[in-house]
């Protein structure tokens, strides 16, 4: 059961008139939804004296419209290694600790009224495509799967279960 539809957008967003450039807007109308990202060619962060600055992006014709893109993914490493549960695939997320880059990679793909400003600053992943069942928000509705459900319920769904979990 499906209480709602599902739109879903796969595909590259394409740089205006055909020439590659620095960034652009990239929007999806259907019906009386819409949404408005904005795109960029490659860009990161690098360490300077005083910080972290963002790269101007580098001119591109397209941009995937894929979460990959998107603010998240991994910080650290070996056991010491966190991810951003909203988009654990993304890029840009600074997690903990020290960095031994002087260069990360930015996310491409961001929200027109929030851009991607400030490193080490968690920002909402946007894209038209599939949120993952492990990502947050999505598994929060789950419900809950404590001993107790395990015990006594499983295999059945969680009490409440909420089903736009497979929205």
């Amino acid at each position: 059961f499906k209480p709602r539809s599902d739109i879903v957008v796969t595909g590259h967003s394409y740089a205006p008139g055909g020439h590659p450039i620095e960034s652009w807007g990239t929007q999806v109308v259907v019906g009386q939804h819409q949404k408005t990202l904005a795109v960029h060619g490659k860009r990161h962060w690098r360490k300077r004296a005083l910080g972290w600055s963002l790269s101007r992006p580098e001119p591109t014709l397209s941009v995937p419209l894929r979460y990959e893109y998107a603010y998240g993914g991994s910080s650290g490493n070996g056991d010491k290694t966190t991810y951003y549960e909203h988009n654990p695939v993304g890029m840009g997320f600074a997690g903990f600790g020290k960095f031994k880059h002087q260069r990360i990679q930015a996310p491409q793909i961001e929200s027109i009224d929030d851009p991607i400003q400030e490193f080490g600053k968690d920002y909402r992943p946007e894209g038209f495509g599939f949120i993952g069942k492990g990502w947050l928000p999505r598994r929060e509705l789950v419900g809950t799967t404590d001993d107790e459900w395990l015990q006594h319920e499983h295999p059945s769904l969680p009490y409440d279960f909420d089903f736009s979990f497979y929205n």
